[in-house]
């Protein structure tokens, strides 16, 4: 205790001191509230136990002062020990032990540090930077101890400068905030006042080109084309679509020369003027045309007319020039050849061709346009098809019989057909000729075989055709030899070579022979000389004859044969 009271009187003259100091201290965190306090426990221990500082201060308790000779020591209760950090945001008890050098405590304080509850304005301030307009100052008042302002949306200006946001450096190139983002601050650290810089880039240099409109006789040509930008090389205009008007005179378009008579561009055509230059684009005009020389083509066709035009004669020449009215429809039909018929050797025809054709083309029987155009410029049409025909032909066939020499050949055979060749049954009649046999038809007159019969099948082509009757000599031809002699009562034939098969037999001058066929027999009953001739006929043949003698004996005697054999005698 005696060594405490010594302590207490070493620092007797510094306690009103350091009462004072910690006052101070105290006074100041009251007035500043700065972010951060460093106390000393010895300095508390001889100062006030009730400490006061804004929300959010940062406090740290050193147990010594640096100058202390270390004959005394503290140890801080309730946040930690030695050195001590804590952030006040409530009330904070701190107790505090006086420690002497042999570690024993001699007494002990309590502290309470306090949120002071007295309310702090804070302000937000705008700098132009070299610029002008910046935004008023922004200023909020409340108790804690910071506060955010969302930056204001109006921007200041600067000649030859664009504005990029803004910085809390004046010297700042670049940007940390921008309008309508959020900045806090401070009552502490930042003494309740945020500043800020505008931070501003230097403009490129800018050029302007332009594309003027010159109506070139007309009026009512479009505004002025400009753009003004910082690129050194060419910019691209849209033609405007406004158009000029001029009495008389169709507008075609735009050209760079007021001289064209054709259009370079159009509306929505694009155009480069060089970056600082200009352009200008004069109206090309042409003159209103109010008719147009129309030629049209006759094609294969017989003959055609304009439909519901001025003209209405129907042409028939290859070709013919039409004046039409600028606008209006032009139809042109065509009309093919009326039926043509005609005939040949043998045969007749009819033709007969497509009536019309209604469609229009730009080229010889070419795409079809349809029935009818509108005509805005000279030109040529032609008809979309070709005129077409077909022709039937009817053919004349016709037999002629001729009888060859004969007689009663049949009547013509006469017939029509579509066909170059026909079949047509030959007549069933036959010629007759004396003396000769009809064998059938031939082409020849001098042939001797038939080539066709009387009833049959003959094809030929369109025409007249002669068929020849064919002839074969109707006379019968007999040979051979009869025997001539016979004996009474001893059969007796004789078979001659007739040429014709069939033929009817008579016989004369025997009355015991009888024919049958062409074969000739009889026994004879009497003897006798016996002159017989035997007749061979046959329908359209002429009759042959055989005349012979047949000496008949009574009976037949065997005399003798002086040489072995045997001579007979008739007795």
């Amino acid at each position: 205790m005696m060594k405490n009271s010594m302590k207490l009187l070493m620092f007797a003259t510094l306690a009103i001191l350091m009462a004072s100091a910690v006052y101070m201290i105290n006074e100041t965190s009251e007035e500043s509230d700065a972010a951060s306090v460093t106390l000393y426990a010895e300095q508390m221990w001889e100062g006030s136990t009730s400490l006061s500082y804004a929300s959010g201060t940062v406090i740290t308790i050193v147990n010594y002062e640096p100058d202390d000779s270390g004959q005394m020591w503290y140890t801080v209760h309730g946040v930690g020990t030695s050195s001590t950090t804590f952030t006040l945001t409530s009330t904070k008890t701190v107790k505090i032990d006086e420690i002497d050098d042999l570690g024993s405590c001699n007494a002990s304080k309590t502290f309470t540090f306090s949120v002071q509850s007295s309310s702090h304005t804070y302000y937000l301030r705008y700098d132009a930077n070299g610029g002008s307009g910046a935004p008023s100052t922004q200023s909020w008042t409340g108790s804690t101890s910071s506060h955010t302002f969302t930056i204001s949306s109006s921007t200041p200006t600067k000649s030859g400068y664009t504005f990029k946001g803004w910085d809390t450096q004046y010297t700042a190139s670049t940007v940390r905030y921008s309008p309508g983002s959020s900045i806090t601050v401070s009552w502490v650290a930042d003494d309740g006042v945020g500043q800020l810089y505008a931070v501003w880039e230097k403009n490129a240099t800018q050029y302007t080109c332009y594309l003027y409109y010159n109506a070139n006789g007309g009026s009512g040509a479009p505004s002025t084309q400009s753009y003004t930008g910082t690129s050194t090389s060419s910019h691209t205009f849209t033609v405007a679509s406004g158009t000029p008007t001029r009495s008389g005179y169709d507008f075609l378009g735009w050209s760079t020369s007021n001289s064209a008579s054709s259009a370079s561009y159009t509306a929505g055509s694009s155009i480069s003027v060089s970056y600082n230059g200009s352009k200008t684009l004069y109206a090309v005009w042409q003159e209103k045309v109010t008719t147009y020389n129309v030629t049209v083509y006759k094609g294969n066709w017989a003959s055609f007319k304009w439909v519901g035009g001025s003209d209405s004669t129907s042409y028939t020449s290859s070709s013919h020039t039409y004046t039409v009215n600028a606008g209006s429809s032009f139809d042109i039909d065509w009309y093919g050849k009326s039926s043509e018929s005609g005939s040949g050797t043998n045969y007749t025809y009819t033709t007969t061709y497509t009536a019309n054709n209604y469609n229009m083309a730009t080229s010889q029987y070419g795409t079809s346009l349809g029935d009818s155009v509108t005509i805005n410029s000279s030109g040529s049409y032609y008809p979309a098809v070709q005129m077409s025909s077909i022709t039937t032909y009817t053919y004349s066939y016709t037999i002629k019989y001729n009888a060859n020499g004969g007689s009663g050949a049949p009547s013509d055979t006469t017939t029509t057909g579509s066909a170059t060749t026909k079949s047509i049954t030959l007549a069933s009649g036959t010629p007759t000729r004396s003396g000769y046999q009809f064998l059938g038809w031939s082409t020849s007159s001098s042939a001797t075989s038939a080539s066709y019969s009387a009833g049959s099948s003959y094809t030929f082509n369109y025409g007249t055709t002669q068929l020849y009757a064919v002839w074969k000599q109707a006379t019968i031809t007999v040979t051979g030899t009869p025997d001539s002699y016979g004996v009474v009562g001893t059969a007796w034939s004789f078979k001659p070579t007739v040429s014709e098969s069939g033929c009817t037999v008579t016989i004369s001058g025997a009355s015991w022979l009888s024919a049958n066929g062409n074969n000739v027999s009889g026994t004879p009953t009497s003897p006798g000389t016996y002159n017989v001739t035997l007749t061979f006929s046959k329908t359209g043949f002429t009759s042959a004859t055989k005349s012979f003698s047949i000496t008949v004996l009574s009976a037949l005697n065997f005399e003798s044969s002086p040489t072995g054999g045997a001579i007979i005698y008739a007795v």
